[in-house]
C-alpha cells in the first residue's frame, strides 16, 4: 500500500491505494524498467529528484514467474532467461547508456555494447552491477 499524493502540490494525505497489473497471457518479451528516480521533500518545501544506485540482484537464467502469475493446468511454468541489460552511468545530470547482450548463436557468451566499441564479457557475474537500468527477458516455455 503506497500513500496517495496529489499531482498538484506533491503532498500525501491518509488514503491509500494499492496498484495491480493483470496479465492474462505471459509475453515471450519482458521489459522490466528498475526504479532507479526518487522525489524526496527538502526543507524548502520544494521536490527533488535523484538517481537510485543500489545494486539490484536478479538472475540471468531461469527467472520463475509461476508464484507471481496463475498458470493454467497443464501449461509450462513462464520462465525468462535475461538477454539484455541496458545500464546508465551518472547522474540524472547526465551520464552514458551502454548494453550488455547475450550472442543468440551461443547463448552463453555475453558482449557489452558501449557507443562503437563491442567487447565480450567473460564472468557473468560482472553482468550485475548498481548500473542496471532495464533488464529485458526471453521466455523460455
Amino acid at each position: 500500500m503506497h500513500p496517495s499524493r496529489c499531482s498538484k502540490c506533491g503532498g500525501t494525505d491518509n488514503k491509500q491505494f494499492k496498484q495491480v497489473t493483470d496479465v492474462y497471457v505471459c509475453p515471450r518479451y519482458l521489459i522490466v524498467t528498475l526504479g532507479r528516480f526518487k522525489q524526496t521533500k527538502h526543507d524548502a518545501g520544494k521536490w527533488w529528484a535523484h538517481k537510485v544506485k543500489t545494486k539490484v540482484n536478479f538472475p540471468i537464467n531461469n527467472l520463475d514467474l509461476s508464484k507471481v502469475f496463475e498458470v493454467c493446468p497443464g501449461q509450462p511454468k513462464p520462465r525468462y532467461n535475461l538477454i539484455a541489460i541496458t545500464n546508465h552511468k551518472g547522474s540524472l545530470m547526465g551520464g552514458h547508456y551502454y548494453t550488455h547482450i547475450r550472442s543468440t548463436r551461443s547463448g552463453q557468451q555475453w558482449h557489452q555494447l558501449s557507443d562503437e566499441i563491442v567487447k565480450p564479457v567473460f564472468n557473468s557475474n560482472n553482468l550485475i552491477t548498481n548500473h542496471a537500468y532495464m533488464l529485458f527477458y526471453e521466455r523460455l516455455t
